[in-house]
């Protein structure tokens, strides 16, 4: 529960330890999908108490807005049978 996204095609899992976590974020539908993902810190396996970076590792490299994420949800699109790798600290 410490991630959701908006598309039910789409599955997330979670590795993390202590400071830091990796988002694992599938399609697992053939058609890319912009999906809200919204995390919520304190519900880690390993919680952080103050998230302060969040990086699409894979998918460009991007940032993602810190506030965004924890809030509201920020829009991430996932190609096609793919996944996209986040690092949150």
């Amino acid at each position: 529960t410490a991630v959701a996204l908006s598309h039910p095609r789409c599955a997330a899992a979670v590795y993390s330890r202590p400071g830091e976590a990796y988002l694992l974020l599938a399609n697992l539908d053939g058609e890319a999908h912009e999906v809200t993902c919204t995390l919520r810190p304190e519900k880690l396996p390993c919680p952080i108490a103050k998230l302060a970076a969040a990086t699409m590792v894979s998918g460009g490299g991007a940032d993602l807005n810190v506030g965004q994420l924890i809030g509201e949800g920020t829009k991430i699109t996932i190609p096609g049978d793919d996944v996209i790798l986040v690092r949150v600290r």
